[in-house]
């Protein structure tokens, strides 16, 4: 990709975004062919729990400092207690469902044991994606 400074940044950025889309790496493409192996997703399951489990700890540093905004706070909270099964999405036959054991479960399902699922280690990507998120909440 050419680096072009006469671009304005926005157009600078997105030419990086399309640039490492995910959409172009090959487990997606496998994803969405219909081709990905269950145990594939399963892995990228296992991740996904790690992550949730330290975003549910960003989003209470997020309810702690917007606390005096009233509709931040109110969203914050329902959107920790949809997580952790304690509300339903408020919609017609929706019930709460704790988002970490059904994490668990699909990966049961693909083939993962629980503790494999707890002991699996994030590579440095999601370790800077869940970092962002702390870091962003944090300050």
């Amino acid at each position: 990709m050419a680096r072009n400074g006469n671009l304005p940044i926005t157009d600078r950025i997105l030419a990086i975004r399309e640039r490492w889309h995910t959409k172009r790496h090959p487990f997606f493409l496998a994803f969405g062919e219909g081709k990905l192996p269950l145990r594939a997703l399963g892995r990228y399951q296992a991740l996904h729990y790690h992550f949730v489990s330290r975003a549910l700890a960003s989003f209470g540093m997020l309810y702690a400092r917007g606390y005096h905004f009233e509709d931040v706070r109110k969203m914050i909270a329902e959107n920790i207690a949809e997580e952790e099964g304690l509300k339903a999405i408020p919609e017609p036959g929706h019930e709460p469902h704790d988002h970490n054991e059904l994490i668990l479960r699909f990966c049961r399902a693909a083939g993962l044991s629980d503790d494999e699922v707890r002991n699996t280690k994030m590579p440095p990507a999601w370790w800077a994606r869940s970092l962002y998120m702390y870091h962003t909440t944090a300050n």
